[in-house]
């Protein structure tokens, strides 16, 4: 069973930080970096990293309650 993730909470897995930005079957992605672009279509820029199911064990939630 997968945890159940939710759109913009704080996560860290491993060395990355950052706020769960797609939540997928097969993975989801975690923004550690954005920024303005004007050249860009939604105008801004993202860093995703993709954490897989067998990193999830690696997850620590920073915005849930303990």
């Amino acid at each position: 069973m997968h945890p159940k993730f939710i759109k913009g909470e704080k996560i860290t897995c491993k060395d990355d930080t950052g706020k769960v930005n797609f939540i997928g079957d097969k993975y989801i992605t975690l923004t550690t970096n954005e920024w303005e672009d004007s050249n860009t279509l939604s105008g801004n820029r993202q860093t995703n990293v993709l954490v897989y199911p067998t990193d999830y064990k690696h997850i620590i939630y920073h915005d849930r309650d303990k």
